[in-house]
C-alpha cells in the first residue's frame, strides 16, 4: 500500500469517528430531555398616577368704593357680582358693569373635589373689624357664594355644583367653615372650569376702609 493511500484511509477513519461521536452525543442529549431550543419570557409594566392641580384663571373681584345709602330702611347694602347689581349702596367709583367671578380650572389629570376657605372668622370680622364688632346689625352681615359651569363647557362639574346663594361667612359670631365648590370637577380638557360668584351684605355700621376677603381654593384628588 502506498503512502498516499494510507493517508487517505486515515483521514476517512478520523471523519467516521467524529461523525459517530457527534451522533452518540445527540442521542445522549435527547435521552436526558435536553433539546436545542430555549425560551425566555419578559414583562413590561407601567403604573398610571393621576396628578392633581387647580389654577385660577380669574382671581379678582372688585366692587369698587362706596357706602350705605342712608335713605334705605333695611340697614344693609347688598353687592352682587353675579347679576351684577347693588341695593342700598352708593358708589363713589365705577361699579361692576358685568358679572365678575373667580374661575377655577382643573389643570391636573384626575377628578377633583374643590372646596373654599376664607381668611376671616366671620362677616363681622370682615366688615366691622372683629367678631361682635357690628353692634347694631350683626345679623345682616354675611358673605354668600354660588358656582356655575363656565360658558366654555357646560357639565365641567359632574356633581355638587352650588347653584344657589350659600353662606360662606355669617355675621352673628359663628365661625366660618369650609365651603363646597364642586364635588367632582372634570379634567378632560382645558375648559373644565367653574366660576365662583360672591355677594356681600354690608351693614350700615360697617367701619370705613378697604374690605378684602381672601379665599383659598383646595382641590383633592378623587
Amino acid at each position: 500500500m502506498s503512502y498516499e493511500r494510507l493517508l487517505i484511509w486515515l483521514i476517512i477513519g478520523i471523519i467516521g469517528i467524529t461523525l459517530f461521536s457527534t451522533f452518540m452525543t445527540m442521542l445522549m442529549i435527547n435521552d436526558n430531555g435536553i433539546t436545542g431550543k430555549v425560551t425566555a419570557t419578559g414583562t413590561t409594566t407601567t403604573t398610571l398616577n393621576g396628578s392633581a392641580g387647580i389654577s385660577l384663571t380669574d382671581n379678582a373681584i372688585a366692587f369698587g368704593s362706596g357706602y350705605y345709602d342712608a335713605s334705605c330702611t333695611s340697614g344693609k347694602a347688598i353687592l352682587d357680582s353675579f347679576v351684577p347689581e347693588q341695593t342700598c349702596w352708593i358708589n363713589t367709583t365705577e361699579y361692576l358693569t358685568s358679572s365678575d367671578y373667580h374661575t377655577i380650572r382643573n389643570s391636573g389629570t384626575t377628578l377633583l373635589n374643590v372646596t373654599a376657605d376664607t381668611d376671616q372668622t366671620s362677616g363681622e370680622a370682615l366688615f366691622c373689624g372683629s367678631d361682635g364688632g357690628c353692634l347694631a346689625t350683626n345679623f345682616y352681615t354675611m358673605v354668600r357664594y354660588k358656582t356655575q359651569d363656565t360658558t366654555g363647557e357646560a357639565g365641567s362639574c359632574n356633581t355638587g355644583l352650588v347653584s344657589s346663594w350659600t353662606n360662606i361667612l355669617v355675621g352673628d359670631g359663628e365661625p366660618s367653615s369650609t365651603a363646597d365648590v364642586c364635588d367632582n370637577l372634570n379634567f378632560e380638557d382645558e375648559n373644565d372650569e367653574v366660576n365662583v360668584y360672591y355677594e356681600f351684605t354690608v351693614p350700615m355700621d360697617a367701619t370705613s376702609g378697604e374690605k378684602t376677603l381672601t379665599v383659598t381654593y383646595t382641590g383633592v384628588a378623587l
